[in-house]
């Protein structure tokens, strides 16, 4: 992904999908949206969990709660991010590893 990102590095790019910042199975979105701006997207796409998430909810609430989570990312320490990203690295790792002992 990394080689990717460079290569759009004079492009706005996005990636992922998000949702509810305390949401997000089996990766949380914090996590994602740590990625994002590890790798320097500047938007995203919302997952199709994120109708579910907001059930019942005001999205001109929530949707501002997610514009937040992605500044509020950008202020972490850069030791910070690193940390989740090796934490996601483990998981879709685990995932890999349980989905190919799956088939």
């Amino acid at each position: 992904m990394e080689t990717v990102c460079v290569a759009l590095r004079d492009i706005p790019y996005g990636f992922s999908k998000l949702t509810l910042p305390d949401k997000g199975d089996p990766i949380p979105c914090p996590w994602l949206i740590n990625e994002m701006v590890r790798l320097g997207g500047v938007f995203s796409f919302l997952r199709r969990s994120f109708f579910r998430d907001t059930a019942g909810l005001q999205l001109e609430v929530e949707i501002p709660r997610i514009r937040h989570a992605i500044q509020d990312m950008k202020t972490q320490a850069i030791s910070s991010i690193q940390d989740t990203h090796l934490k996601l690295r483990q998981l879709v790792a685990t995932l890999s590893v349980s989905l190919i002992s799956f088939l």
